[in-house]
């Protein structure tokens, strides 16, 4: 900007608003948008690290457990983990069987040796109805029965807590009291029945409308 020019005052006044008004606060805007776009991405790559921390540790922290993956055809495979979560032994009961009192045996033996702190038992195929296939009315009068000797087992242990019981909590504190996993188990247990029987009342119904008694 030549200082001799008759402009040079004007010109000189207009660089410095343009530079202060409009090229300072433009440049602040940019490289704001850029701190905080690195900030974020950084905010997320840092949260995501934490939240896959969280979801790997040990949801009793270090106790032992035994977990269980349902299996029909190849049976449950039952691994134990000691409080480090070091594999220490396996075994594999089938529970699908017309005589189970050997997976029975096999199992209470396995959880008392090693002593787990906790069960936890998937929800795959095998997890969801693990039970002899019902295929004859004696099948399903046997389920009946033993749903009924069952629930009858369960209300005697339930009588059996004391109030104080029922309100500590149940294996720890994140996972609610004794009441309110007796409640759940109760409600959901009930509810799957109950489909299975409204279930069986439709295919029973539908078969007497196709094929009518002479």
């Amino acid at each position: 900007l030549a200082r001799s020019s008759p402009w040079s005052g004007a010109l000189s006044e207009a660089v410095r608003d343009g530079y202060k008004r409009l090229l300072t606060p433009s440049v602040e805007n940019d490289v704001r948008a850029e701190l905080l776009a690195r900030a974020e991405l950084a905010a997320v790559d840092v949260f995501g690290e934490n939240l896959r921390n969280l979801l790997l540790a040990a949801p009793l922290g270090g106790q032992a457990v035994v977990g269980i993956d349902p299996g029909l055809r190849t049976g449950c495979k039952c691994v134990a983990v000691d409080q480090t979560g070091r594999f220490v032994a396996n075994t594999t009961i089938f529970l699908n069987r017309s005589d189970t009192s050997a997976a029975r045996a096999a199992f209470v033996e396995f959880v008392r040796k090693y002593q787990p702190s906790a069960i936890a038992v998937g929800n795959g195929t095998g997890g969801r109805f693990d039970y002899p296939p019902v295929k004859s009315d004696q099948d399903w009068k046997g389920l009946v029965n033993k749903f009924g000797t069952d629930s009858e087992r369960f209300i005697n242990l339930v009588q059996k807590m004391s109030e104080e019981k029922l309100y500590q909590p149940f294996v720890d504190e994140q996972y609610g009291n004794y009441l309110r996993n007796l409640d759940a188990l109760i409600e959901h247990t009930y509810y799957h029945f109950g489909q299975v029987v409204i279930i069986r009342k439709m295919i029973k119904s539908g078969i007497k409308m196709i094929f009518p008694p002479l």
